[in-house]
């Protein structure tokens, strides 16, 4: 348990809930700002390409191809498999798709979770909302805040 605390920390500690709370019921987002001036109280952090890295808990270890809808690639979007040495660059894509044969089994800490850590994904202009994580509920449904001081710094 130590190792994989140690190993996968920076995904961990310091880190805030990302602009999407989760992809499927097994991965799940924190993710770090770097030199952007935002206010420390805030719930989450923005998806700015260069500024914004994205830790991805894949919580159940896949048996296909992995896609995280909501993480869009650049050119520039570097994925590491935290833990290890094996990163590699998607290229531009609408998703983040990692082929199944890519994922570096026998490096991985763990068989049953991994962390990657996703930088230089491209800029996203979403805002969560208080019922995003409650699913439709009629109350909390229209109840947003407003984040629009994440995106000032565009």
């Amino acid at each position: 348990m130590f190792r994989f605390l140690s190993s996968n920390s920076e995904a961990l500690y310091g880190t805030k809930p990302w602009i999407h709370q989760n992809d499927t019921g097994n991965v799940w987002y924190t993710s770090r700002v770097s030199s952007v001036d935002l206010p420390k109280n805030r719930l989450f952090n923005p998806q700015i390409e260069g500024e914004t890295t994205i830790y991805a808990w894949v919580l159940d270890m896949p048996t296909m191809d992995l896609e995280l809808k909501n993480v869009k690639t650049t050119d520039e979007t570097k994925v590491t498999f935290l833990g290890t040495d094996v990163s590699f660059k998607p290229g531009s894509q609408s998703t983040l798709l990692i082929k199944f044969d890519n994922i570096p089994w026998r490096h991985l800490l763990r068989n049953d979770v991994m962390v990657l850590k996703i930088e230089n994904a491209a800029s996203q202009m979403r805002v969560p909302h208080k019922g995003d994580h409650r699913g439709k509920s009629r109350t909390n449904a229209r109840k947003f805040v407003d984040f629009r001081w994440a995106y000032d710094a565009l």
